[in-house]
């Protein structure tokens, strides 16, 4: 136990120092920050069940989701999970070499605690280059990724916690083209930590609650700090409950929400430990956004999925299926998202496909 304080003193002491970094800059637009591949939800299970995860996670996907419950995916009895996933990314917008790869993996050692470590790359594809006149310049190939590192703990036998440090690299353009306005490379780079809770049996039995707290960090800058954009921090709440259960049959229901933690101001910005408050003022309420999810699952060896995802500020409103197939300690699962409502949503038509191994 005094092995694991002292990891839990440094997540601790790392999440203080970046609290005073301010998480905003700017006045509030659309995107709101930059880098927003970190908030693209992986793991085809996840995505099957409306993009929830806080309160659902229990592969390695948990590093993005809630790396609190790191100690319930890895055991002593399985210490090792490592999941991997692909999806062709908006394929309303026929972008064939937009795509989205994240892979992850959790360890437990004895009397340490929770090890982890995942990867994220998302390919935005070959652009054009021109001037102001539509000459053509060149062209060049962009990108993002990020690369995390993560360490978990039980406080108790129904409590976990943890945490991730990441590094994140956005490459929008590798040339610099003397002749225009910008003479700069569109090369940024920043650093982040995730924290998350997981709590086993809240009030009831089998009535799961997590939260947890994405990209934490300063600003990412591609030409100047003046023009830097605050990262994606992301807060998630949720709970989920067996409404079913027996000896082979299953069903999970969950409910989650998460508000990116963004607020901009004419003199300056918040820290952290403000913006969290001052994030729902003016209305911020309205911002929210609420996943819906639940999942069949027949022996643990076959699960049925669905829920949906609803921005209701953005007015993008998701309905999700999956499922997936468990045998000894591989499993398959596949993710298919549609529109729930509205006349266009990019996101229409989705395929995720993951792979999983339980060791």
């Amino acid at each position: 136990m005094v092995f694991r304080s002292k990891y839990i003193s440094g997540f601790l002491f790392l999440t203080l120092i970046v609290q005073a970094v301010p998480v905003d800059s700017m006045q509030a637009q659309t995107s709101e920050a930059g880098v927003l591949f970190l908030l693209i939800p992986p793991g085809a299970r996840h995505n099957g069940m409306g993009q929830t995860g806080v309160s659902t996670a229990k592969d390695a996907n948990a590093i993005y989701w809630n790396p609190g419950a790191l100690p319930f995916v890895s055991t002593a009895e399985q210490p090792r999970d490592v999941q991997f996933m692909h999806v062709e990314w908006l394929p309303g917008f026929n972008l064939n070499d937009m795509f989205y790869d994240y892979g992850s993996m959790s360890w437990y050692l004895p009397e340490i605690g929770v090890v982890g470590l995942n990867f994220t790359f998302f390919n935005l594809g070959e652009q054009d280059i021109t001037d102001e006149i539509g000459e053509k310049l060149g062209t060049l190939n962009s990108f993002d990724m990020s690369i995390a590192a993560s360490y978990a703990t039980k406080l108790s036998e129904d409590i976990g916690v943890g945490g991730n440090i990441k590094f994140i690299y956005s490459r929008l353009s590798n040339l610099r083209i003397k002749n225009t306005a910008e003479n700069e490379k569109g090369i940024g780079s920043s650093v982040a930590i995730d924290i998350g809770i997981m709590k086993k049996n809240l009030w009831i039995n089998d009535l799961t609650f997590g939260a947890s707290l994405a990209n934490i960090g300063p600003r990412i800058a591609y030409v100047d700090q003046d023009q830097a954009d605050v990262l994606p921090t992301n807060l998630r709440i949720g709970v989920t409950y067996p409404v079913y259960k027996s000896e082979f049959n299953n069903v999970y229901a969950t409910y989650e929400i998460n508000r990116l933690i963004v607020r901009g101001r004419k003199n300056g910005s918040d820290d952290l430990s403000k913006a969290l408050f001052t994030t729902w003022t003016d209305n911020g309420w309205h911002r929210i956004g609420h996943n819906i999810g639940v999942e069949y699952s027949y022996s643990d060896f076959l699960s049925l999925r669905t829920g949906t995802a609803l921005d209701v500020a953005g007015k993008v409103y998701d309905l999700n299926f999956g499922a997936g197939i468990k045998y000894s300690m591989f499993r398959l699962d596949f993710a298919y998202t549609t529109k729930l409502a509205g006349e266009f949503n990019p996101r229409d038509g989705s395929q995720f496909y993951s792979i999983g191994l339980n060791f």
